[in-house]
């Protein structure tokens, strides 16, 4: 909240790795619900998107709202998805897109339509104890559809991490 300076808070806080048997004596902190349901949260943020330096006009945007929703259907797993319901867009383009274009088409998915902007699973997985890995499919992001994964390990005392991730 910064209230502390950051130097007494690095002494105070220490954050580890730890496999799961060692947190027997903190199980009912750290279980599951046993019901097993899924765990909602939900809401509506507004949303402010820019087109920047097209042909047809250095600043273009559209403003809006969007609602978003996501669920944790289980260890690692987690369900995502939000629509986008624009209020106003003054984005277009005077730009012929050619007929294989990746990204250069994007103000055809930016105009007054709402859009579904997300939809997507992703799983996560610790393969040791430093080391992650993590699958996602559906809907990424606007405009794409597919699947993703990554993996991800800590070097050393969790400091520094690497990487790869592929869509």
């Amino acid at each position: 909240m910064g209230k502390m300076r950051q130097d007494i808070f690095e002494q105070l806080v220490t954050v580890e790795t730890v496999k799961s048997k060692n947190l027997a004596p903190l199980r009912s902190m750290a279980s599951e619900d046993a019901s097993r349901k899924p765990d909602w949260n939900w809401g509506i943020k507004p949303e402010f998107q820019t087109f920047l330096n097209d042909p047809s006009g250095v600043f273009k945007f559209r403003v809006g709202t969007k609602p978003y929703a996501n669920a944790t259907i289980g260890k690692g797993s987690q369900l995502f998805g939000s629509y986008m319901i624009p209020f106003y867009s003054n984005i277009d383009s005077s730009n012929v897109p050619p007929p294989d274009a990746v990204r250069s088409d994007v103000f055809l998915y930016q105009g007054s339509e709402p859009t579904l902007d997300r939809l997507e699973y992703d799983q996560v997985f610790r393969l040791t104890e430093k080391t992650f890995a993590g699958f996602s499919a559906g809907y990424l992001e606007l405009m794409y559809a597919g699947f993703a994964g990554e993996t991800l390990t800590y070097l050393g005392n969790g400091s520094v991490a690497i990487g790869a991730s592929g869509d």
